[in-house]
């Protein structure tokens, strides 16, 4: 090898030098990292090892570069990813692997560089690593990321049958666990709760890729007429502009109202040479038709109501990112009342999840997930969980359990010596939770699920299922007040003490929980 670097800051570029073997001046290529580390490498080493980097150094298209120096290509990863990948190509370089996240980021680059026979390689160590991994989460996590369905099975059943608290299918947690879907989360608690019970493993998939399940993210709002249908098909007295979807539909508007509903759109209409349709200018949107035509229809003086599908949350918490986009604020204000109607008549789990999607909206994230913690008994799977992080479900179950043993504490309170096998009891206040599971274990624990219809304000109380739950929990709660007094001969609270001690527990929990029920 040649002469090095010296291992000291360039006053022009900022950037520091790698250690051996990768400062060799000699070297024909410079790889930088993303914290402006230099990597002096032989390019016909990454050229053997990768399609990629051979394609790369062969076809470049910059000039030569000045005094003799190497050409400098920017990486994204940061130099302690470089520098393992890197000794992996090189023949006389060796690197011990014995951490399987570690392992996995090192494999998703080797992947996405090409490095075929890395590749192989470092999935056979992973696996290596996954099954000996004192954590099954960790292993279990680096199994999903590597799409490997045997090894994440073999840590998800490790994790099933290791001897914790009932409560630890919830409150285990790492931050590793950030990098799941919601949907591997749901389904590793689903395989833990069904193992536990038959000893059996699920047949299916644990993993599933996102991008196998989930939809185009784009609006599907029905139009519930023909394309020709809506007030925008045809021109009027009035119009003198066009609006051209991205799907290619036009829509003959009036320029004043566009401007005035939509100023963030009206420096587009001013544009020099702009095509004609009928003698009118056209404007091309990147919007499909269904939302340039709810966006219109939300705006419009002479249309009365816009075809906004109410049932499907994430459609109306996209359209008012639309809205918000184009400055609409008009348009803001009707689809948040249809947002406020999904809120309160369908399911605020769903809804929950569209919030944390459409980021920025933390306190209807945090009301969907207060009513969503009383009112959803049964979990079950939801296609936004593809997309979300496990951390968003695990916010929303690890705050339900939360809310659920604050009632069931006070609960407990009331009633006399053992009520039962309090384990059992607990483990049901975490996941799964269905009629099912309450047979054989005293009422004191569908009271502790019933008795969350206390979060909901008399304004959402209009639901049949909510009716239901109150009348549950006043029966319940009005028994076990009735039997405390009676052993105590009137010294227990009454009712109204212990939803006031329960009420208490709940703002220690959730400050934001509303105040009373009226």
């Amino acid at each position: 090898m040649g002469q090095t670097v010296p291992a000291l800051m360039d006053p022009e570029y900022m950037h520091r030098y790698a250690g051996p073997p990768f400062n060799d001046k000699d070297a024909d290529v410079v790889l930088r990292s993303s914290d402006n580390v230099d990597f002096y490498v032989y390019g016909q080493f990454l050229k053997y090892m990768s399609p990629l980097f051979s394609s790369l150094f062969d076809q470049t298209t910059s000039p030569p570069p000045p005094w003799g120096r190497p050409e400098h290509w920017c990486l994204p990863e940061h130099s302690t990813t470089l520098d393992p990948l890197l000794r992996l190509c090189y023949p006389q370089e060796s690197v011990q692997l014995v951490d399987c996240m570690v392992t996995l980021e090192l494999l998703k680059v080797s992947e996405k560089y090409q490095l075929r026979r890395m590749v192989l390689n470092l999935k056979k160590r992973l696996r290596e690593l996954i099954r000996a991994e004192a954590n099954p989460l960790r292993g279990f996590v680096a199994a999903c990321g590597a799409n490997l369905e045997e090894e994440a099975a073999w840590a998800a059943q490790a994790w099933s049958t290791a001897p914790t608290a009932p409560n630890q299918g919830i409150v285990a947690w790492i931050p590793e666990m950030s990098q799941l879907t919601g949907g591997q989360y749901y389904r590793l608690l689903e395989f833990r709760t069904h193992f536990r019970r038959t000893g059996r493993a699920l047949d299916k998939s644990i993993i599933v890729r996102a991008a196998d399940v989930v939809k185009e993210e784009t609006p599907d709002i029905d139009m519930h007429t023909n394309r020709a249908a809506h007030p925008f098909a045809l021109p009027t007295e009035t119009t003198d502009l066009v609006l051209r979807s991205c799907d290619g539909e036009m829509f003959f508007v009036n320029k004043t109202v566009v401007t005035i509903a939509a100023p963030k759109m009206a420096d587009m209409f001013d544009q020099p040479d702009l095509p004609l349709h009928q003698d009118y200018p056209i404007v091309s949107l990147p919007e499909k038709a269904q939302v340039v035509r709810c966006l219109l229809e939300a705006v419009w003086p002479t249309v009365s109501a816009c075809t906004l599908d109410a049932e499907d949350p994430w459609n109306v918490a996209l359209m008012l990112n639309y809205a918000d986009k184009w400055g609409m604020i008009k348009a803001s204000t009707e689809i948040t009342h249809v947002w406020q109607m999904a809120v309160d008549s369908l399911d605020a789990f769903e809804c929950y999840l569209a919030a944390t999607r459409r980021g920025g909206w933390g306190e209807e994230a945090d009301t969907c997930m207060r009513y969503a913690s009383a009112i959803r008994h049964t979990d079950r799977h939801s296609l936004q969980l593809e997309i979300v992080s496990a951390s968003v479900y695990h916010r929303f179950l690890l705050y339900r359990w939360r809310m659920r043993l604050a009632v069931f504490e006070e609960l407990k309170k009331e009633l006399p010596g053992d009520i039962g096998d309090e384990q059992v009891a607990r483990q049901l206040l975490y996941w799964a939770d269905n009629d099912n599971d309450f047979a054989g274990t005293p009422d004191v624990i569908p009271g502790a699920v019933s008795g969350l219809c206390l979060l909901i304000s008399r304004k959402c109380d209009a639901s049949s299922a909510l009716r239901r739950i109150e009348r549950i929990w006043t029966q319940l709660l009005t028994r076990i007040a009735l039997f405390a007094a009676h052993i105590t001969e009137g010294r227990a609270r009454n009712v109204d003490q212990i939803e006031a001690a329960i009420k208490t527990a709940f703002k220690q929990i959730d400050p934001g929980c509303p105040d009373d029920d009226g």
